[in-house]
């Protein structure tokens, strides 16, 4: 029995590190290559590290050549904010769906549920239309609005499924005590939903920090690029300097991976909370 159990444990770590490895590929592939010459690129038999190491492919393109930190601050601002308009509009519509029923309470959540079907490619003539109308065009805060649309049902969706394992009990014994509902939510509710909260922000900031379309579609000043759309400066008319578009990469990556280390056992529990459907 215990030989068997063995066996069944081999095997699945054995499955786990080749997905682990599958998935950790791509990066290592990005981080060699945004360490060599554009000739060494394409060199063949290909080589992890070439002589010498181009370590200046990451300072060509932070600051000498592309002046990449001015798309990484415009990036953090519009995820950041974007994330932070998710969490203040998201929970108190969660909230309100799951404590309150009023006609078109299931209608509703279905609509919210409805939209994260469709790619924002659908809307996205409607939203260049509401955007220039509203002279949001080439600005960060048409960017942030437009990010923040796409990202609320997600954070509605993943705050209701977290809020309604929550006990009703623990808001009436507040009340009880003299708390108005406002101050039951703030004390009580918002800190055991702090997980669902950070999941909902975190997934807001990086679908924001990834986002390529709208910017590609509301930016053409240079000086409010985000990191999506300055990658595409590395694509000549026939060329591509592949060794600076990884530098670029692995510059936009670090953060991200960063963000998630410090609150990946949130992520987690938000996540899984989350997954509570009706």
């Amino acid at each position: 029995m215990q030989a068997k159990h063995r066996g069944s444990s081999i095997i699945s770590y054995a499955l786990l590190s080749l997905i682990i490895l599958a998935m950790l590929f791509p990066f290592a592939v990005m981080l060699s290559t945004s360490l060599k010459t554009y000739q060494a690129t394409f060199q063949w038999p290909p080589q992890w590290l070439s002589h010498p190491v181009m370590w200046q492919n990451y300072f060509e393109v932070w600051v000498s050549e592309y002046h990449f930190s001015k798309p990484f601050v415009n990036s953090f601002v519009v995820s950041f904010f974007t994330s932070l308009l998710s969490i203040l509009f998201g929970f108190p519509a969660a909230y309100a769906l799951t404590r309150f029923r009023f006609r078109g309470h299931r209608a509703l959540m279905f609509v919210v549920l409805l939209t994260q079907m469709f790619s924002p490619l659908i809307i996205i003539i409607g939203m260049m239309q509401m955007m220039s109308s509203l002279g949001l065009i080439n600005s960060l805060m048409g960017l942030i609005l437009s990010n923040g649309a796409i990202s609320l049902p997600m954070a509605i969706w993943l705050l209701h499924g977290y809020l309604k394992g929550i006990p009703l009990d623990m808001e009436h014994a507040a009340m009880i005590d003299g708390c108005s509902r406002v101050v039951a939510v703030r004390k009580i509710i918002f800190p055991i939903a702090l997980p669902a909260v950070l999941m909902a922000g975190i997934y807001a900031f990086i679908m924001a920090w990834n986002n390529l379309l709208f910017p590609l579609a509301f930016i053409t000043d240079q000086s409010l690029k985000t990191i999506p759309l300055a990658l595409t400066d590395f694509v000549g008319m026939n060329i591509v300097y592949w060794h600076q578009m990884m530098a670029g990469g692995i510059i936009a990556t670090v953060p991200i991976a960063i963000l998630f280390s410090f609150v990946q056992k949130f992520f987690v529990a938000g996540i899984m909370g989350g997954a509570i459907k009706e």
